[in-house]
């Protein structure tokens, strides 16, 4: 980000943290502007459109899992499952860690860890995709 903002040009870059580094915007806008080396008044509005965070307030991972547990059903087609056995599934992916979410799953699925990603995503994107109209606004604004 610092060198993006140190260049003359602008360019169409979007910088996305997750949801858990909202909490932390402050602290990146001044490291950012810090290690820029760049003094600017216009930095923070500069940054604020730059920058956009993955919806929640945890890791992206953790927060798809959550959602997942409001979309059940929808979800339980999607993996050709019972949905009855999908909160099991779904708390033993977060408790098993950080990064460690969908490669759980897919085990106790029986498909592969990329097989998993793919169907919990879909149930995100046809269940909570609203979720990331921030996002997509800031990315057409960025192409119009």
């Amino acid at each position: 980000m610092a060198a993006l903002h140190n260049r003359a040009s602008p360019t169409n870059t979007l910088a996305l943290f997750d949801g858990d580094q909202k909490a932390l915007h402050t602290k990146n806008s001044a490291f950012t502007l810090r290690t820029s080396e760049r003094k600017d008044a216009t930095f923070e509005t500069w940054f604020q459109a730059k920058t956009s965070y993955f919806p929640g307030e945890m890791w992206p991972e953790k927060w798809i899992l959550t959602e997942c547990l409001n979309s059940i059903s929808n979800l339980g087609t999607l993996a050709n499952i019972d949905p009855d056995l999908l909160p099991e599934i779904i708390n033993s992916g977060i408790l098993s860690g950080k990064h460690n979410e969908f490669y759980t799953m897919a085990k106790l699925l029986g498909i592969t860890r990329e097989q998993a990603m793919f169907i919990f995503c879909t149930n995100i994107q046809q269940c909570h995709g609203e979720s990331f109209s921030e996002i997509i606004e800031k990315i057409n604004s960025m192409l119009s």
